[in-house]
């Protein structure tokens, strides 16, 4: 038996931007999706995919890097760290309200992703 489970991941946030949508100037999520399998409940690992900003106002999405972001550009993987330190102020207000083994996930996240500058911003987070 074959079980897998499609779900995003909240990462971080942007600075305040308008959405193109429904024009809200407000922080937006940056989410990353993922694929989680198991086989005979043996878990096979989770596969992280696209990343996107996430209005929380209308749920209109914009795609950031379109498939797995080993294989992004840089360009595409600077414009994705630029928008986590615009917003480091509201990730690190988030990451204050979840529970150690949460803000670890994210950290390790955040890590893969090579976004060291808010890693460190965020380091101080208790």
């Amino acid at each position: 038996m074959l079980r897998q489970e499609f779900g995003s991941k909240l990462i971080g946030f942007t600075g305040v931007i308008n959405c193109n949508h429904c024009n809200n100037s407000k922080p937006m999520q940056i989410r990353q999706e993922y694929v989680k399998q198991e086989a005979y409940f043996i878990p096979m690992g989770t596969t992280h995919n696209s990343i996107y900003k996430f209005c929380s106002v209308c749920e209109k999405s914009e795609a950031l890097i379109k498939w797995k972001p080993l294989f992004a550009s840089n360009e595409k993987m600077n414009t994705l760290h630029s928008l986590l330190d615009d917003g480091k102020e509201y990730t690190k207000y988030w990451l204050e309200q979840l529970n150690y083994k949460e803000k670890e996930e994210v950290m390790k996240r955040l890590n893969k992703l090579k976004a060291y500058s808010i890693v460190k911003y965020l380091g101080n987070v208790k």
